[in-house]
């Protein structure tokens, strides 16, 4: 086998390499080798290029403003330099180079040349330029999309693009919202709850997460939005960030709601009809029997007597919707004085009694040792509260237990009303705090007018406080829970 020296390796390394041209220039630039992967990717030959500028190879307009010059000048200043760029070949096709100069110095430290490396990427920038295309044709597709808000979020997220379909929806132009935290879309009990990153949660975890709810516009306007989270990852599996597309369905809702409120209305006064049917059916039948009657027949008391309940029922009836009717006026005036607690569980519990007895419940009371007061109308709260517990007769089968039970909290009082009746679906336990819907009743025959509980929630807020519903389910019982703001007492009663 034939020996050879190390510098002739190299030098047949460098002359017989085709995949990259390998050439030195001297300290001006002019070339002084030339390898055979030089000439396949640059198309000329030793002998027409050795000796010329390499300036050559380069665009008109580059070295017009001086590149190839200030190329050579940054590698001796620094030793070494890289680039990518339009190079020119032979017969003025382009190639898109990758470039690697070295300043080469003798053992005196003296510049003497450049070693120059030049690499055909064409190939590759043609694949990228297909790529950039491709996402710029998709960028502006998804920033045409006025109907939908797409946007992208990071790992965190932090908003990191923006449609104009998210302009449009959300009120944020890109320069006000690229950067910020999505949740500033979200309701500030939403926030306090974990809401967003909960979703961010289940899309990082099942690689989508779907929802619908109140989102918030710039200018603090909810709308109705169903949002699609998708989890974005890398080739390698790694999570990027997270795509979310979020879909204005206010209009949509609003009209469903217009549509389940025309059905409730229609309802109500199906109901009303029949409500006030009941006691004047036995006022019109009691009256004509009276008037057969002689004026001394006992029967009369008897008659009387049912005429005032059934005229009292009636009354209850109007006192509802004349209340019905001044609350969505605005015109209901809450009377704002001291009132004990206790009193007015006490005048519900008398008021509510004949109806729990009726049905055969069993009623507990449970108040704390001391008062507590409250700031309102002890008229009003007894309203509440006694509807309440006709609620809980009314929706419990005969002999179920109820119960009242007066809590004192950090500034509220709360008045909790259990019973063992029929309980509440999931889906119902705030719809039935909307006007005209009624509830159902298989053992008391009426469903009732559908405006208790949608009245005696307005009255606590007129207060200052919260009516709310729980249950676990049907046949599970439920639990009403008013809330009243205490009155402070020498710092000590609530």
């Amino acid at each position: 086998m034939q020996n050879i020296s190390s510098p002739d390796i190299f030098r047949l390394l460098v002359e017989q390499s085709r995949d990259y041209a390998l050439f030195v220039l001297d300290p001006n630039g002019i070339i002084a080798t030339w390898n055979a992967g030089a000439q396949l990717i640059k198309g000329y030959r030793a002998d027409e290029i050795i000796g010329r500028h390499f300036s050559l190879f380069y665009e008109i307009e580059a070295v017009a403003r001086g590149w190839p010059k200030y190329e050579l000048e940054m590698a001796a200043a620094q030793g070494h330099f890289e680039d990518e760029g339009w190079r020119v070949r032979k017969d003025g096709t382009r190639f898109w180079a990758s470039v690697v100069i070295t300043a080469v110095l003798d053992a005196e430290g003296t510049l003497v040349g450049f070693s120059k490396i030049t690499r055909d990427l064409t190939v590759r920038k043609q694949q990228e330029e297909v790529l950039r295309q491709s996402e710029e044709r998709f960028r502006l597709m998804i920033d045409g999309v006025v109907d939908y808000a797409i946007y992208t979020l990071d790992c965190e997220g932090i908003v990191t693009s923006w449609n104009s379909g998210a302009e449009r929806i959300k009120g944020y132009s890109r320069d006000e919202i690229i950067g910020q935290h999505f949740s500033r879309f979200y309701k500030p009990s939403d926030i306090e709850m974990g809401k967003p990153m909960h979703e961010l949660s289940v899309a990082r975890r099942d690689g989508r997460a779907e929802d619908e709810g109140w989102r918030l516009r710039k200018n603090g306007e909810p709308f109705w939005a169903r949002v699609v989270v998708t989890a974005l990852h890398d080739e390698d599996g790694e999570l990027r960030g997270f795509a979310k597309v979020t879909q204005d369905l206010s209009a949509k809702r609003h009209l469903q709601e217009l549509e389940r409120a025309s059905r409730n209305v229609s309802e109500f006064i199906s109901t009303l009809s029949h409500e006030l049917r009941n006691p004047l059916a036995p006022i019109r039948s009691a009256v004509m029997v009276m008037g057969k009657l002689q004026p001394d027949d006992p029967r009369h008391q008897a008659m009387r007597e049912m005429i005032d309940r059934q005229s009292a029922q009636l009354a209850r009836i109007v006192d509802d919707l004349i209340d019905v009717s001044r609350i969505t006026r605005g015109v209901v005036e809450i009377a704002r004085q001291p009132v004990n607690i206790a009193e007015v569980v006490k005048q519900s519990v008398e008021t509510a009694l004949p109806h729990v007895e009726a049905r055969g419940h069993e009623l507990k009371v449970v108040l704390p040792d001391h008062p507590l007061w409250v700031v309102g109308d002890l008229h009003r709260l007894v309203q509440v509260l006694t509807n309440l517990l006709n609620n809980a007769a009314r929706y419990s089968d005969q002999g179920s237990s109820i119960q009242v039970q007066v809590i004192g909290e950090p500034l509220y009082v709360a008045i909790h009303v259990r019973d063992s009746g029929h309980g509440i679906a999931a889906d119902q336990l705030e719809r039935i705090f909307q006007m005209f819907v009624q509830g159902t009743s298989s053992q008391s025959g009426s469903s009732g007018l559908g405006i208790g509980l949608a009245l005696s929630r307005k009255l606590a807020e007129l207060h200052g406080g919260t009516l709310h519903a729980f249950s676990e389910g049907l046949g599970k019982g439920s639990e009403f829970v008013l809330r009243v703001p205490s009155l402070l007492e020498e710092g000590k009663q609530r």
